[in-house]
């Protein structure tokens, strides 16, 4: 698991500005391998002028390996850079490679890195925001090194968090993005041996009627052809909502050829009562469940599920099959943040990820557990359809 932050140690200490922070977690137990909670340094050290973004990870099961993706800024120029780290032990392998800076000038901003593994070809797939074109970048496993075209556009999109993921069933990737003006999201279909453009150019994937969207999420299901996009935003007039209203939306695309399998943008959260935009769902993460063979779509909202209050913002997620159905427990809680009916306590800044070699997920989040003090990062195994693994939300 990995994210960016200050540490509390103080500053002057090492890592007190904005950093990389990682963590190797044991799949087998639930605790954090190894004693420390690791940091990668962007240029000077305790200078809020160099600092790491963004943090984006991939695993290699082929070579049990993760690489992290991240923004490094330095001054006025910021970079995408690569991180290879061993497992289990967490440590870093050799020194971070800056693979995105698209021949820009100072000042000009990449962000939101994502990044994942493609098994068939043994490489890594990279991609970040430019600020609002989204470029792709392969790199080798082995050596992190470039491979193909240099820093190519595939896709355009808004300033909101985008999606990337790889179907090990066609050997292809899918990107997937917001608009500029947040009233669709788009896809677009990329080959698995060049990265390069297929199929229509940045296809609608949404339904009309859309406003505000504000982030978009994709997986591919390993074992069918098929990708689940996830997207919160508000939809006013559809199924009783009304204006200022977020939920989280689904479609399914067909990673075989682009088709839009299943319901249309079905809705997958219901937080609060329809028509009361006092309660809305936002930052939807996806992955695939491998102990249901279903997908897993977890989200922030302030609900009214356990008696909470508005602006009592907790984790839910919802299985879904790969039809599109919705499976077991309907918005089923996942975190349990500070003491109930308190508002303020928070979460945000989502991450979800199967686990390799086991029948598990892991849902991460940020926020804070004890009323107005610092945020800090938990975690919760989830073992099936609303079966946690652990105790609720580890530090």
């Amino acid at each position: 698991m990995t994210w960016s932050g200050r540490d509390t140690i103080g500053v002057g200490q090492p890592g007190a500005d904005r950093e990389i922070r990682y963590r190797v977690i044991d799949a087998s137990a639930g605790g954090a391998s190894g004693s420390l909670v690791r940091t990668l340094i962007t240029g000077v050290d305790n200078d809020d002028d160099n600092i790491g973004l963004s943090p984006s990870v991939a695993y290699n099961p082929d070579d049990d390996e993760y690489v992290i993706a991240y923004a490094a800024e330095t001054g006025d120029i910021t970079e995408i850079v690569v991180q290879k780290i061993l497992g289990p032990s967490g440590l870093p392998e050799g020194s971070p490679q800056t693979i995105g800076n698209m021949g820009q000038p100072s000042g000009f901003s990449l962000n939101l890195p994502k990044i994942v593994y493609n098994q068939t070809q043994k490489e890594y797939l990279v991609a970040w925001k430019n600020p609002i074109i989204i470029a792709v970048q392969r790199i080798a496993a082995d050596t992190l090194d470039e491979l193909g075209a240099d820093d190519f556009q595939v896709l355009s999109g808004g300033t909101s968090d985008f999606g990337l993921a790889y179907s090990p069933r066609s050997n292809e990737y899918f990107l997937t993005s917001p608009t500029f003006e947040g009233e669709q999201v788009l896809g677009q279909r990329l080959s698995g041996v060049t990265a390069g453009q297929v199929g229509e150019n940045d296809f609608v994937v949404s339904a009309a009627g859309f406003d505000l969207i504000l982030r978009a999420s994709v997986v591919a299901h390993p074992l069918r052809e098929v990708f689940l996009v996830a997207w919160s935003g508000e939809r006013p007039g559809f199924d009783g909502m009304t204006d200022g209203e977020k939920e989280v939306f689904g479609q399914l695309v067909s990673s075989a050829d682009g088709t839009l399998l299943g319901p249309d943008s079905f809705r997958i959260s219901d937080a609060g009562d329809s028509g009361d935009g006092d309660y809305s769902a936002f930052d939807p993460a996806v992955t695939f469940d491998p102990g249901s063979l279903c997908f897993l779509a977890a989200w922030v909202a302030d609900d009214t599920v356990d008696f909470l209050v508005d602006n009592e913002f907790e984790v839910f997620g919802q299985l879904i099959s790969p039809d599109g159905r919705e499976v077991g427990p309907n918005d089923f809680r996942i975190s349990d943040m500070g003491p109930e009916f308190d508002g303020d306590t928070d979460t945000g800044t989502l991450f979800v990820s199967a686990v390799a070699g086991s029948n598990q997920t892991l849902v991460m989040w940020m926020g804070n557990d004890v009323p107005m003090t610092d945020r800090g990062v938990y975690a919760q195994r989830l073992g099936g359809p609303n079966v946690f693994s652990d105790s609720f939300e580890q530090p």
